[in-house]
């Protein structure tokens, strides 16, 4: 799990990259300018769930990974029933997020914000709707076309 300052660095770098300054970012959509430099100081303000999720939005960065890391994400506990709804909970977020088959999340308030773009979206469609047999090809797939990437940048160095 990031902390809080890991968290405001990343946003700021994707900031940097995709509005060319994050006071651009944060003044264009409606945001206390300061944002993020509250979130580095020393006693840093949290963001409510609202604004990061609009921000992991605006970004077009996964909420989970913005907030836990790649390597976290077998940490997340799932509890409740599941049946074509999950969900998902982590102990430092206020609220309750949800992420059900329409593949939306809900925070506390009823505000629906994506999670995912339409593609992915469309990918999750098709594979639910899968067999397991047909479902382990395209794990399978994927795993040999990650492989072949990262060969392929090996060999670029």
């Amino acid at each position: 799990m990031r902390n809080i300052k890991e968290i405001a660095l990343i946003i700021e770098n994707n900031a940097k990259k995709n509005y060319g300054s994050v006071n651009k970012m944060l003044v264009d959509n409606g945001f206390n300018r300061n944002l993020i430099d509250n979130m580095k100081r020393e006693k840093p303000s949290i963001p409510n769930i609202e604004v990061i999720c609009k921000i992991t939005e605006l970004l077009n960065i996964p909420l989970t990974w913005l907030l836990m890391g790649e390597n976290q994400l077998d940490n997340v506990s799932v509890s409740g029933t599941v049946s074509g709804n999950a969900i998902i909970g982590s102990n430092n977020i206020s609220g309750d997020a949800f992420v059900g088959s329409n593949n939306k999340s809900s925070v506390s308030n009823d505000k629906q914000v994506p999670l995912f773009s339409d593609e992915i979206n469309e990918i999750i469609r098709i594979y639910e709707n899968l067999d397991v047999k047909k479902r382990h090809q395209i794990i399978s797939l994927a795993f040999k076309l990650e492989d072949e990437m990262k060969e392929s940048e090996k060999d670029k160095r």
